[in-house]
C-alpha cells in the first residue's frame, strides 16, 4: 500500500510492484559504461528478428528455447529417432499462452527460424532411409545448404552417418514487437511442456535464454527465507544469552545512584 499526497491531502492507494529477472537489468549497475554501449549498439544494429533473423547477425543476447536429444540406442541418425523428433517439434509449435510459438518466433522469409528443422523433413528422412546423408553439409529441399556439424554432438560416423546428440533451437523475436512478459511467458510454458514430454527411445534436457536468471532468482527466494529464520533465532539468542548481564548492568546503575 502506498500513500500518496494530492493538493495537500493525503490519498491511499495501491501500488503492484513489477518483478524483473532479467540478468543484464538486475546485475548492471543503472547507467554504467555497459548499458550505454549496448544502447549505441541497438541504435546501430536495428533488431530485425521479426522479418529477416540470421543468428551470426545478433549483437546481443537472443532469445530462444533449445532441446537437446539423446539416443537411448546410442544413435539420433535411425528413422524411428526422427519420429521422437517430429513429436518434439509438433509440441513446442503448439505451445501457446496468451500467444503462441508462430506468433513469436523469429522469422526468415515469413517461416520461423528452427535450427535442425531439417531433420523433421522428408527430405532428410528418405535420405537417411537411402543412406545418402551428406555431412558435415547437406542440401535441403531448396538446395541451400545445412551445415549438420553444429548441430550433432559426437559425431561417430558418417557414412552412415552416426551421433550420440542432437540439438533444436526455436528461435524468438527479440525486437520490441512482442513483449518481453509474453515471451518469457511462452518459454515457461514451454519448460512444462518439455517437463511432461515423454518417448521412450530418447532423452531429452531443455533450456531457455532466461533459464539462468530464473534459476537465480528462485535462488534468492529461498536465501531470503532462509536468511530470515536465521536472523530471527540468532537476535532470539542474543536476547537470552545477555538477559542475565543486562539486569547486572541495571543493578549495578541503580546500586551508584
Amino acid at each position: 500500500m502506498v500513500v500518496i499526497i494530492l493538493n495537500g491531502g493525503l490519498g491511499v492507494g495501491m501500488m503492484t510492484l513489477k518483478q524483473d529477472t532479467d540478468v543484464s537489468r538486475v546485475y548492471t549497475p543503472t547507467n554504467s559504461q555497459a548499458s550505454i554501449d549496448e544502447a549505441r549498439l541497438r541504435a546501430l544494429f536495428p533488431d530485425t528478428s521479426s522479418t529477416d533473423f540470421y543468428s551470426y547477425q545478433r549483437i546481443l543476447q537472443p532469445k530462444y528455447a533449445t532441446v537437446l536429444v539423446k539416443a537411448v540406442s546410442g544413435n539420433v541418425m535411425e528413422p524411428s529417432i526422427l519420429e521422437s523428433l517430429i513429436r518434439i517439434h509438433t509440441a513446442v509449435n503448439n505451445t501457446s499462452v496468451t500467444h503462441s510459438f508462430e506468433d513469436l518466433c523469429a522469422k526468415r522469409f515469413n517461416k520461423c527460424v528452427i535450427d535442425g528443422d531439417i531433420f523433421v523433413s522428408e527430405l532428410f528422412n528418405a535420405s537417411l532411409h537411402a543412406n545418402n546423408v551428406s555431412y558435415p553439409i547437406f542440401f535441403n529441399h531448396y538446395r541451400v545448404p545445412v551445415n549438420l556439424e553444429p548441430l550433432l554432438g559426437n559425431v561417430s560416423s558418417v557414412s552412415p552417418l552416426e551421433a550420440a546428440y542432437l540439438k533444436l533451437q526455436f528461435h524468438l523475436k527479440s525486437d520490441t514487437v512482442i513483449s518481453v512478459d509474453h515471451l518469457h511467458n511462452w518459454q515457461q510454458e514451454f519448460v512444462k511442456q518439455m517437463t511432461q514430454f515423454q518417448d521412450p527411445n530418447i532423452d531429452i534436457a531443455f533450456s531457455h535464454s532466461e533459464s539462468l536468471g530464473d534459476e537465480l532468482n528462485a535462488n534468492i527466494k529461498g536465501d531470503i527465507s532462509l536468511f530470515s529464520i536465521t536472523f530471527t533465532i540468532m537476535i532470539t539468542y542474543a536476547c537470552f544469552a545477555t538477559f542475565s548481564a543486562s539486569n547486572d548492568c541495571v543493578g549495578m546503575y541503580l546500586t551508584i545512584f
